[in-house]
Order: C-alpha cells, then sequence, then structure tokens
C-alpha cells in the first residue's frame, strides 16, 4: 500500500465514441467533454486502503457512463474462502445466464464465476483460515464477482495455470444503472478494504 498522504493528480483524458456510421466521415468524432482523476488510492492508512474513481463532466449536457474498480483480492487458497454479505440479494449469472437471488449466508468459489450483484448497499466480509478482509464502497451499486476457473486460466497467457485459485475479482461496478454527471458536475466512486484478524 501507499504511504499515509502519498497523493496522485487528477489527468484529462479525452474519450473518442465509437460510432460506426461516421466511420466514412472525413473529421473525427468530437472528444467527450470529460475530466476524469483515473482510479488512485485516495487514502491508506494503518490496515485501510481506499481506491477512488472521479468524472467531471466539463461540456453541456448531461454525461452517462458505466464503469467500475476492477479490484484484484489475492487470497491464500481460494477453496478456504468464505464470503459474507451477499445473502438474499438478486444476482445475474452471467456464465449461465440466469437471474435469482444469493441464497448462501457463505458463499464459496469453487471454480469460474462472473456474478453480477444488484443493490449491493452493505459491506462484504471475506473470510480465510487465519484472516479476514472487509470490503464496501459508495456510488457503486452493484458488485461484480469473477474468476476464470481453471480452464479459462489456461488460456490467459499471462496467468499461470495454477494462480486462478490465489485470488477473486470483488468489483464495485455500475453496469445496469449509468451514472449520470450534469454539466459542470463531478461523480466520485470509491471501494475500501479493511485487513484484520481471524
Amino acid at each position: 500500500p501507499l504511504p499515509p498522504g502519498r497523493s496522485s493528480r487528477s489527468t484529462t483524458v479525452t474519450c473518442q465514441p465509437f460510432a460506426p456510421s461516421r466511420m466514412a466521415e472525413a473529421r473525427p468524432p468530437k472528444p467527450a467533454p470529460i475530466t476524469t482523476a483515473l482510479p488512485r488510492p485516495s487514502s491508506a492508512e494503518g490496515s485501510r486502503i481506499d481506491i477512488e474513481l472521479s468524472v467531471g463532466n466539463t461540456g453541456e449536457t448531461p454525461l452517462r457512463f458505466t464503469g467500475g474498480l476492477h479490484t484484484y483480492v489475492g487470497v491464500r487458497e481460494l477453496a478456504h474462502l468464505r464470503i459474507e454479505g451477499l445473502h438474499g440479494l438478486p444476482l445475474h449469472d452471467r456464465l449461465r445466464d440466469e437471474q435469482r437471488r444469493e441464497d448462501h449466508h457463505q458463499l464459496g468459489i469453487h471454480g469460474e464465476m462472473e456474478n453480477l450483484y444488484a443493490a449491493v448497499h452493505r459491506p462484504l466480509l471475506l473470510r480465510e483460515p487465519g484472516r479476514q478482509r472487509v470490503i464496501d464502497a459508495d456510488g457503486f451499486d452493484e458488485l461484480m464477482l469473477w474468476n476464470p476457473g481453471p480452464a479459462k486460466a489456461h488460456a490467459l497467457a499471462d496467468l499461470p495455470d495454477e494462480d486462478w485459485q490465489r485470488f477473486v475479482c470483488v468489483e464495485a461496478v455500475r453496469v445496469n444503472a449509468p451514472v449520470e454527471v450534469a454539466p459542470g458536475e463531478t461523480w466520485s466512486g470509491r471501494q475500501g478494504l479493511v485487513a484484520g484478524g481471524a
């Protein structure tokens, strides 16, 4: 983690919207009026770290976008991980294209997973033998749990075959309800992780 008080400056990013119908035009599309503070540690103190994304609208019309923080959480052994705090939440199992509610009080991950949870307004507790972590978020009301599993891990050139068992992605996202930023306004979203003992 970064030392307490370390800061990162904001970066202005211009985005070129992709519009196939415009590909034949002589002029490129006008850049989107966005000022973006790239995801960065907004604080790092003791056993807690927070990552923040800020998007400002410098244009004259409302700005709508979707996105999230693609957070990888390292684990000692995925088979021993249990995630608490998702019970009863609506989810979209994107591997099976099924909509249902989470029925596990302690969710385990034993292979490939791509679950998108809605209405996530409470912290998650990640438990492993000998340690636990708490993950919370502001500005994001959905959460993606992702792991490639053994088959897709084998197909990823930059991931050793067995390393799918050493992490889980716990992504704070806005997918189905886009963020809308009024002209002259700034939106910020945050995800925090607190490490603790058993």
